[in-house]
C-alpha cells in the first residue's frame, strides 16, 4: 500500500535529509507523489532501500547497520500513523500480543508475503516469513524497534534459518518476562 511507500520515504528523508531522498526517489523509480490507499509495486521501495543503504554506507555505517536504521524508521512512522495507534492500543504493550498483532498489521499495508507467529513459550517465538521482499535484516529490525516502542521490553533476534532465497526465513525472538 502506499502508506508503507510513504514511510519508507520519510524513513529515507529523516536518515538522509530532503535533498538526498528526491534524488533518491527518482532513482528508484518513482514517478509520482504517493497516496497512502493505493497499492504500488515493491521494486520502487526496493531499490529506494538499497539506495538508502549505500548511502548510510557511504557515511560510515556498515550494510547490517543501515538497513537496521531502515527498518527502525520504517516502523516508528508506522506507529505514528493512525493504523499503528490503533495496534498500540489493541496490545495494551503486551509483547506477545504485540507480536501476534504484526502479522495482519503487514496484511494491511502489504500486498505481498505472508508472515507468522508461533510461540514456544514465555518469553519465546519463532516469526516466519514467507515471499518477504523486506527480508530477514530489515523485518528484525521492525520487530526490534516495535516491540521497545510499543511494551518498553527488548527483543532479541537471531535469523535460525533461510530457504532457498532471502525471502524465506524464520526468526528467533526472545524478551525478558
Amino acid at each position: 500500500m502506499g502508506m508503507y511507500n510513504q514511510s519508507a520515504i520519510e524513513c529515507v528523508r529523516s536518515l538522509l535529509g530532503t535533498e538526498q531522498t528526491n534524488e533518491l526517489y527518482t532513482q528508484a523509480g518513482f514517478k509520482k507523489r504517493i497516496i497512502p490507499l493505493l497499492s504500488y509495486p515493491i521494486a520502487p521501495i526496493m531499490e529506494l532501500t538499497l539506495l538508502a543503504s549505500k548511502a548510510l554506507e557511504a557515511r560510515g555505517l556498515g550494510f547490517e547497520q543501515a538497513i537496521d536504521r531502515i527498518g527502525q524508521g520504517y516502523v516508528l512512522t508506522y506507529l505514528d500513523s493512525p493504523m499503528g495507534a490503533v495496534l498500540k492500543r489493541a496490545t495494551a504493550g503486551d509483547p506477545w500480543r504485540v507480536l501476534m498483532a504484526v502479522p495482519m498489521a503487514y496484511k494491511t499495508t502489504l500486498s505481498y508475503g505472508v508472515r507468522s507467529v508461533e510461540r514456544l513459550g514465555p518469553g519465546e517465538a519463532l516469526f516466519k516469513g514467507q515471499g518477504d521482499f523486506l527480508g530477514p535484516l530489515t523485518i528484525a529490525a521492525v520487530l526490534r524497534t516495535g516491540l521497545r516502542s510499543v511494551s518498553g521490553k527488548d527483543l532479541t533476534v537471531s535469523v535460525t534459518s533461510t530457504a532457498r532465497n532471502a525471502f524465506d526465513y524464520t526468526l528467533s525472538l526472545k524478551w525478558p518476562v
